[in-house]
């Protein structure tokens, strides 16, 4: 856990930033769309919790929402469409300019990932990707943690809380 913090700790001032454009963007009415596969979708899920709940402070709620947690979209969008396009194809349904669009992706680069980050690009969202050593999603903003698959992971979780 103290890598994870140390590498948290040289990312500051890129967390501050995003973190900014969240709080800016829920000011204007907008919302968070967030998504990830398996431990990252955990922790996607995790961080929409703490905006339509709270995380330190008792605060009016915030749209904050998990791609991966409506299995019949998944499993309907993967059937029709093919898994590739199951989060692309609910930014494309939920986004609006100003949205939030955050991809957690801690592993190598995978289309539905990709997809999904360039999906809010094109309508106008601000897109943050939190990826690791060897990803990389095209988004506005990127969060690359250059730690290992557990440590990285770790490191995600505190980024998370942090941009909460």
């Amino acid at each position: 856990m103290q890598q994870a913090a140390r590498a948290v700790e040289l990312m500051a001032e890129q967390v501050v930033t995003v973190s900014a454009q969240i709080a800016e963007s829920l000011a204007a009415g907008g919302k968070i769309l967030v998504c990830g596969n398996g431990g990252s979708a955990a922790g996607a899920q995790h961080f929409a919790a703490e905006f339509t709940g709270k995380l330190c402070l008792d605060r009016r709620p915030f749209p904050a929402i998990a791609l991966s947690v409506d299995t019949s979209a998944l499993t309907a969008i993967a059937n029709d469409y093919g898994y590739d396009e199951v989060f692309a194809r609910q930014v494309r349904a939920f986004a609006v300019p100003g949205d939030i669009v955050v991809g957690a992706f801690y592993q190598r680069d995978i289309a539905e990932r990709q997809l999904a980050i360039e999906a809010g690009n094109e309508l106008g969202a601000i897109t943050v990707g939190l990826t690791g050593i060897k990803a990389g999603l095209g988004a506005a903003h990127s969060l690359q943690v250059p730690l290992t698959e557990l440590r990285g992971a770790e490191a995600h979780d505190l980024i998370l809380h942090e941009l909460a």
